[in-house]
């Protein structure tokens, strides 16, 4: 692979292991950067050609397959990056039996989702668009296996270019259909075509370049991977349903379809801008289960590193979209979406709560305690499914979103008080003053909003950011963390090149 900092044998070391999360959340953050760049263009031209309805439609069996996703995968990405990150010599063993028992599942979710679209949709529209994202989560399936791979690896590199290859092709292709007369039954299947494509190349990827697999004894501890992915997968499917389920809901729950389309657009930004710390947690899990292992105490400095930094960065997002959010979306998607831009203003406050919530996740995993981290997840979801219809019937579709938000605050209060009961995180530090620092900009840029929105856009993010040193929320730890990051990256990358 290239780098020391790749080595598990090295990584011990706090500087070697900081640049193998670095360097593959790099990867990570790059091919989901490029993949919401092109999916940004292509929503636009999505949302302009079907409009609200279909495009609302759309992303609904979007979202009813992506909610599916987790019960495909059953959490072998976890035990994939746990185990491989642990004891490298297993990964033979490992990749083929994550491989195998992920095809035998995903035929039996193929059949669920069919089943349960067909008997729960009445439209026949939407009963076809099912069946086709249904052959879709089969390939993304796979797809999303070989990435796990190359994440538990620690060569996210590959990602990037399965990204780079796939996801533009399936834009092209969609926007050439869209654009000589197809509608939304042509895009749905050749975002399933694409997907199938994609899992084709990264197993081939993975089983003639990345590792040898293991076939042989395949079958001894299958019955133990099943289990443990059993427990994963029932966790990763309630902290999908806080993603999904506000646009597969609100379809039940008496709305319509214009509007469905409005809330659709809105949590487009969500998905867009939570891949951030998605990438660093996702890179971080093969280095804390060592970590773990090891009880040396960088899982809990990454934890709290990302809890302060992710409140303090997705707070000024928040911002910025209660500035420009709703000019900015009627200015790009037109002005029948003007609903959905001040629902996104909403959406963005989403990410606070989501990066607790799944940075902590992470964390109780690579520990091994996947029934707490369920159990964290379960009240999440309960608390956002109870609250769902009747926050939509007093909101709408800025119901859906607060229904979200109050699933992911108890989700992530839970995992905190996990921590908390042990004193392993200082809540004055790592919580309480990231959030009053962005409760004290958010009253500071209401209140000038009535002087000048672009005098209280600054002010705001000055009020936040002068507090982060004002009030001591970073110690010198961590600034020389951050520093010995980002001096030796570019030397990293250099090393890396070299060596292949």
């Amino acid at each position: 692979m290239g780098t020391d900092a790749l080595d598990p044998a090295r990584s011990h070391q706090p500087g070697k292991a900081i640049a193998s999360i670095a360097l593959n959340a790099l990867y990570i953050a790059g091919g989901r950067g490029l993949t919401n760049a092109v999916r940004f263009v292509y929503s636009i031209v999505l949302a302009r050609k079907l409009g609200p309805e279909l495009y609302g439609l759309y992303n609904y069996g979007m979202s009813w397959y992506l909610a599916f996703l987790p019960m495909a995968g059953i959490g072998l990405s976890f035990l994939l990056s746990r185990e491989v990150g642990r004891n490298r010599a297993n990964g033979p063993r490992v990749v083929a039996q994550t491989l195998l028992v992920r095809v035998i599942v995903n035929v039996a979710v193929f059949a669920v989702s069919i089943i349960a679209g067909l008997l729960l949709e009445t439209n026949p529209q939407a009963r076809l668009l099912l069946v086709i994202f249904s052959f879709a989560l089969v390939g993304r399936s796979l797809s999303t296996w070989s990435e796990q791979v190359f994440t538990a690896f620690e060569t996210s590199k590959y990602y990037l270019l399965q990204q780079a290859l796939f996801r533009p092709l399936e834009v092209i292709c969609g926007m050439l259909a869209l654009y000589a007369g197809g509608g939304v039954v042509a895009v749905t299947a050749i975002h399933a075509i694409v997907w199938w494509l994609e899992s084709v190349c990264g197993v081939y990827w993975v089983c003639r370049r990345m590792v040898r697999v293991q076939w042989d004894g395949v079958g001894l501890g299958l019955g133990s991977v099943f289990l443990h992915g059993f427990h994963l997968g029932i966790g990763l499917l309630l902290v999908n349903w806080l993603q999904q389920g506000p646009v597969v809901l609100f379809r039940h729950v008496g709305a319509d379809q214009g509007s469905l389309g409005q809330l659709a657009l809105a949590m487009q930004v969500f998905m867009v801008l939570y891949f951030f710390p998605i990438a660093a947690g996702t890179a971080a899990l093969p280095v804390l289960s060592r970590s773990a292992e090891r009880q040396d105490g960088m899982d809990l400095r990454f934890a709290r590193t990302m809890l302060k930094a992710g409140t303090v960065l997705e707070t000024a997002a928040g911002l910025i979209g209660m500035a420009v959010g709703p000019w900015l979306v009627k200015t790009i998607f037109g002005i029948r979406y003007e609903t959905a831009g001040h629902v996104a203003v909403l959406v963005v406050w989403l990410l606070i709560p989501w990066t607790c919530g799944d940075t902590l996740y992470r964390l109780q995993l690579a520990r091994g305690k996947f029934i707490l981290s369920s159990a964290c997840a379960a009240v999440g979801a309960a608390v956002f499914t109870l609250t769902m219809s009747w926050l939509v019937s007093l909101f709408n579709a800025s119901g859906a979103v607060l229904a979200a938000g109050l699933g992911m605050a108890a989700w992530a209060a839970l995992s905190i008080l996990t921590f908390r009961q042990k004193a392993e995180l200082d809540l004055g530090r790592t919580v309480y003053r990231p959030l009053a620092l962005a409760f004290a900009s958010v009253t500071v840029t209401l209140a000038l909003n009535y002087v000048s929105v672009w005098l209280a856009l600054p002010a705001g993010l000055l009020a936040l950011f002068g507090g982060v040193f004002l009030a001591g929320v970073t110690t010198r730890e961590e600034r020389q963390t951050l520093w010995s990051v980002i001096r030796p990256h570019s030397r990293t990358i250099r090393t890396e090149k070299a060596a292949e």
